[in-house]
């Protein structure tokens, strides 16, 4: 932690640090202190607004505060990312599955489905670049079949 306090004094403007001390925040308050934590958060976001882990972070942030819109929103950006998709798409899919398992009605289930598909009408296509541009670096052997995404479309 004072590593981490150090490290974001000399560079008060880097993403990675105010990051890191978002993280630091979280885990050393009890409770955790998630407001304070967002404001370093939101920084870094500002900073490098596509730094998927943060986006990351403040999913989970979200869900701290019950805010399940943003939770959404914030996975949606974390998932096409290559240093957070895996992590990422196995939390959204244990949420997902959660929150149907939990509906009180066939009804609320279905809406729940609906707004699922919806999102990964949005995160797919998204997926897809993002699958295209990892298969950039791969060798052709080791490259990723995007067509198991064929199934959400």
């Amino acid at each position: 932690t004072r590593l981490t306090v150090q490290t974001l004094a000399a560079f008060p403007n880097n993403a990675k640090s105010n990051h890191e001390y978002a993280a630091s925040v979280l885990s050393t308050s009890n409770p955790p202190d998630v407001k304070r934590a967002k404001e370093y958060a939101e920084k870094a976001l500002s900073i490098w607004p596509d730094f998927c882990s943060v986006h990351m972070s403040l999913a989970k942030m979200a869900l701290m505060e019950n805010n399940a819109a943003e939770y959404e929103q914030r996975m949606a950006k974390a998932i096409p990312c290559s240093d957070t998709h895996q992590q990422a798409m196995t939390e959204w899919t244990l949420y997902w599955q959660t929150m149907i398992q939990r509906a009180e009605s066939n009804q609320a289930k279905e809406a729940l489905l609906s707004k699922y598909e919806a999102h990964m009408k949005v995160i797919v296509p998204e997926l897809r670049k993002s699958v295209a541009e990892w298969n950039k670096f791969l060798p052709k052997d080791k490259q990723i079949d995007a067509s198991a995404l064929n199934h959400y479309t």
